[in-house]
């Protein structure tokens, strides 16, 4: 559809402006920041084209090749947002919550990565250790051949009498 690529137009050129003048950054970084921004929209209305001809808002393209083409592309593109939604996430709580920068944040990282496995590895242990703690006997008991079934020596027909001195 034109229209998806006359808004991608216009996202190109607002981010080209903004890179220019409110980041300050020079004319080819400019450019290529607007490049990105365009392959960013361009796929994201990919997505929300796929979504609509999913929910039968608007009909799929004629040509198969195209089709082809339009959802492999919708595929990519939510794959790659939600690859990088990891490291957004990261940089975004620690500029939140303990004020890094992006770049101190990259630098804790191996620290943090370290401190998180350690904790997890030692969180696996407990799981482990409980899991045995309360279905160990249960497995001990099946390995000796013992049933929960059988009460053993108990003998349900008799009946318990009182006898009083």
């Amino acid at each position: 559809m034109i229209i998806f690529w006359i808004f991608t137009l216009f996202v190109g050129a607002s981010a080209f402006a903004f890179a220019l003048i409110g980041l300050q950054v020079g004319i080819g970084l400019s450019f290529v920041y607007a490049i990105v921004a365009m392959l960013l929209a361009r796929g994201i209305l990919s997505i929300v084209r796929r979504r609509l001809i999913v929910a039968e808002r608007i009909a799929p393209e004629p040509d198969i090749l195209q089709r082809t083409v339009e959802t492999n592309r919708a595929v990519f593109w939510k794959r790659a947002i939600v690859v990088a939604l990891v490291p957004i996430a990261y940089l975004t709580v620690a500029y939140t919550f303990f004020g890094l920068a992006p770049e101190d944040a990259l630098v804790a990282l191996p620290d943090f990565l370290a401190l998180a496995l350690t904790q997890l590895i030692y969180l696996l242990f407990l799981l482990g250790a409980n899991f045995m703690l309360f279905f160990g006997p249960f497995y001990l008991y099946t390995r000796i051949g013992k049933t929960m079934t059988s009460g053993g020596r108990s003998q349900p027909s008799r009946r318990w009498t009182a006898s009083f001195g």
